[in-house]
Order: C-alpha cells, then sequence, then structure tokens
C-alpha cells in the first residue's frame, strides 16, 4: 500500500502525512470476446485489458469510461451505461437487461 507498481495504476491514491498510500484491487480477467445479451438484440463485445485497465467495442464501436475494479466492470455503449459483475464465463449484469458469455 505504501509504493507503487509501476504501469498498473492504482484504483486509488493519496498522500498522508507526507507518505503517499496507493490501493490496487485485483481484477477479474475480462479481455477477450463475450456475447452480449440484451433486448435489442445479440453483440459481439471485445474487451482488451491491461491490469485494471479496459477499452474495447461493441460490435465495433469503440466503447467510453469503461472501469474495472475487482469483478466490477462498467462502459458505456451507444449512450447505455452497462454494469455488471464479471465471472469465469460470465458477465451478469447489474440489470436484468443484458448478459454476457465469454467466447474464446
Amino acid at each position: 500500500h505504501a509504493f507503487d507498481m509501476g504501469d498498473w495504476k492504482p484504483d486509488m491514491s493519496r498522500s498522508v502525512a507526507e507518505s503517499d498510500i496507493f490501493r490496487w484491487t485485483i481484477p477479474a480477467v475480462t479481455g477477450g470476446m463475450w456475447r452480449l445479451q440484451r433486448e435489442a438484440g445479440n453483440a459481439l463485445l471485445l474487451i482488451e485489458q491491461r491490469y485494471n485497465h479496459v477499452a474495447g467495442t461493441l460490435d465495433g464501436r469503440a466503447i467510453a469510461d469503461a472501469s474495472l475494479i475487482g469483478n466490477m466492470l462498467s462502459f458505456v455503449a451507444d449512450g447505455v451505461l452497462y454494469r455488471g459483475v464479471v465471472g469465469e464465463l460470465s458477465i451478469s449484469g447489474e440489470s436484468a437487461a443484458w448478459s454476457a458469455e465469454r467466447v474464446d
């Protein structure tokens, strides 16, 4: 908690009494291809991951505001906020409106 880890950016940091304090949460493995299921139909979600940093595309369009803390994933695609809990082979959407299954 009192040192940085190079290019792995902490989830949170602050200075306390002239000491830097860092917090990391071990991220779920999200990198790869997922079949996202939603009311509007299925879509291909491709996630690129490096440590806790995620980016990607949904049906070829970039996702925005992607965040991964532990097993909690969130991102915005086509103006819709997606939040879910990442498991080994699936992502359970916070609402029943979506879910995803690992393709690769």
